[in-house]
């Protein structure tokens, strides 16, 4: 879905496109190795309740935000 608002958000925020999408990228490439620590420690069904609420505060967090920094909070979220 962030690729279908980039551009939108790119004219609001007046914004290169990298800048959108670095943050979330870096959280990407940090749950790698954190999940399969996850994995062992946790069952599936509490990561995975775990992991769409959390999903759920970073959507509302994105679009209630105000600001380009409060969106990529959300979206690091």
């Amino acid at each position: 879905m962030m690729n279908i608002a980039l551009p939108t958000l790119i004219r609001q925020f007046d914004l290169s496109s990298a800048r959108v999408s670095n943050g979330y990228m870096l959280v990407n490439a940090l749950m790698i190795p954190v999940s399969a620590y996850l994995i062992k420690k946790y069952s599936y069904k509490n990561l995975f309740v775990g992991f769409t609420a959390n999903f759920g505060v970073g959507t509302i967090m994105g679009a209630m935000a105000p600001t380009f920094q409060l969106i990529v909070c959300g979206r690091m979220v």
